[in-house]
């Protein structure tokens, strides 16, 4: 069985600069992509954790900044 993390989504990997509304998103934490890609080589399962209600749009702004993740 795999190990898991849990990371926040907003202020860890998504720079944060106050509610903008859903689906309003800046750019990646620099080194957030990087982290990530190192945590599941240790074999850690990382699992993206927030409250915002439209996950379908964090899972589509995850995909375009190219961070692999196993669930949100």
């Amino acid at each position: 069985m795999k190990r898991v993390i849990c990371i926040d989504f907003d202020g860890v990997i998504h720079e944060y600069r106050g509610w903008n509304g859903e689906g309003k998103f800046n750019d990646p934490i620099q080194g957030a992509k990087e982290g990530i890609d190192q945590i599941r080589e240790a074999g850690y399962k990382v699992l993206i954790f927030t409250c915002r209600i439209d996950t379908d749009a964090v899972k589509e702004w995850m995909d375009k900044h190219g961070i692999e993740y196993d669930g949100i």
